[in-house]
């Protein structure tokens, strides 16, 4: 797979946990981790709460890298804050760039759009955002039945997440750290020191029954 440093590859193998709880809400282990420490949003917004669990602590220091392979695809836009949240379709950040402008205590884009057409409100969407940027979102289709806001894996053509595409993401992480692992519990942890400092080939360091 062209893993190449392996503590790094622990990254993406946590995010990969948090992809399922969030792909998966409705699962058994979705909904314990939610009830406990995200009752009133999703994974991605979550805190990681007082006296946290090992396996809640690894997972939530894992989330930066789900954050930078995803973006939102716009139902009722309920789910998104325009300002904060990844869900322009344009490759460079996904992001709003337009200066924000207050005009709603709940600045999320279903305010941007029409319930009774269905569609977006062009003179709100012109008013507050750079023209190239207004003429982007009202290129972006709207269903009619206005379905949920669904968050899309974008680093690659699948559209599926894959721990080789989050490796990737992991280290860019990585190297914004000094080289360092740092948003990664495992590597933190005496245990995993020792694990990373002993002198032995690399591929000795895989644990067994890891898989991508």
């Amino acid at each position: 797979m062209g893993f190449q440093n392996l503590q790094t590859f622990n990254l993406p193998l946590l995010s990969k946990q948090g992809w399922r709880i969030l792909s998966n809400p409705d699962s058994l282990v979705a909904r314990i981790y939610k009830a406990k420490y995200f009752p009133h949003g999703d994974v991605l917004n979550s805190k990681k709460g007082n006296n946290p669990s090992y396996a809640w602590r690894s997972i939530h220091n894992s989330l930066e890298i789900i954050r930078k392979g995803t973006r939102w695809k716009v139902g009722n836009g309920k789910r998104i804050h325009i300002w904060d949240d990844r869900w322009l379709p344009t490759p460079s950040t996904h992001k709003v760039i337009s200066p924000p402008k207050p005009f709603d205590n709940f600045p999320m884009v279903s305010s941007l759009i029409d319930e009774s057409t269905k569609w977006w409100k062009p003179k709100l969407v012109k008013s507050l955002f750079l023209p190239f940027e207004a003429t982007t979102i009202l290129r972006i289709p709207i269903s009619y039945s206005l379905l949920e806001d669904n968050l899309i894996w974008i680093r690659n053509k699948s559209g599926t997440f894959t721990v080789k595409s989050a490796y990737y993401i992991a280290t860019k992480v990585v190297e914004q750290n000094g080289g360092r692992a740092s948003t990664n519990s495992h590597s933190a942890s005496p245990f995993w020191k020792k694990i990373w400092q002993l002198k032995v080939l690399q591929k000795s360091k895989f644990l067994p029954g890891v898989h991508a």
